[in-house]
């Protein structure tokens, strides 16, 4: 189970990593579609807002990961008998 919640982490991560690469690499259009202050202050706060969402999901995908970790050391304890750092 905690191999499963690792991965759900990880493909998490994964789609983080690829809304930011489509994000990032996507023309900037605060240009083209504002022609007031008005406008350009929906693009900025449009922008803060992409970037606070996939900020949270980093957060949720490392700590879904960190979890699946300490499930998956929990149900198979070191065969050395060494303490855990």
């Amino acid at each position: 189970m905690g191999a499963v919640v690792f991965l759900l982490g990880i493909g998490v991560l994964v789609f983080v990593f690829a809304v930011a690469y489509r994000m990032f690499t996507s023309p900037v259009t605060i240009g083209e579609t504002a022609k007031n202050s008005a406008g350009v202050t929906a693009a900025v706060i449009s922008l803060v807002a992409r970037i606070a969402s996939l900020l949270v999901m980093v957060i949720v995908g490392s700590l879904v990961a960190g979890k699946g970790v300490q499930m998956y050391a929990a149900l198979h304890p070191r065969e050395d008998g060494g303490s855990k750092q």
